[in-house]
């Protein structure tokens, strides 16, 4: 029985040694892959585990806003051609005016994004 126990102690010890260098490649990453920290982009350490490109960060934020923008501007575009399609013109007023307050939301959303990143070194988005 005490051969199984130390032949077992051998065997994890000898795992975690080769965990090694996987284990340090997690440390000199940032916790959770979260690099769009206020700490990690302003740091002005150079180094892959310092500082972010912001730019990386506004795009990564800026695309499901964009994403959805596009899928419910398609959606209201599809129904106002169908409401001039079929002479409605009441609709078609209506799906304009929540085409035209979608859009503004979509550039209010944006504008406050931008200026989110807008004082972190490097940002042009």
């Amino acid at each position: 029985m005490r051969n199984a126990s130390g032949h077992s102690r051998r065997r994890l010890l000898g795992m975690g040694a080769g965990m090694t260098p996987f284990v340090l490649t997690l440390a000199s990453r940032p916790a959770l892959g979260n690099e769009c920290t206020n700490s990690a982009l302003m740091s002005g350490n150079t180094s892959w585990g310092a500082r972010r490109d912001p730019n990386t960060c506004f795009y990564n934020e800026l695309a499901p806003i964009t994403a959805a923008y596009n899928a419910e501007a398609q959606q209201i575009m599809t129904q106002l051609y169908a409401a001039w399609a079929a002479g409605d013109t009441d609709l078609a007023t209506q799906l304009q005016t929540e085409y035209y307050a979608l859009t503004d939301k979509y550039n209010a959303d944006v504008a406050a994004l931008r200026q989110k990143y807008a004082g972190y070194p490097g940002f042009y988005g």
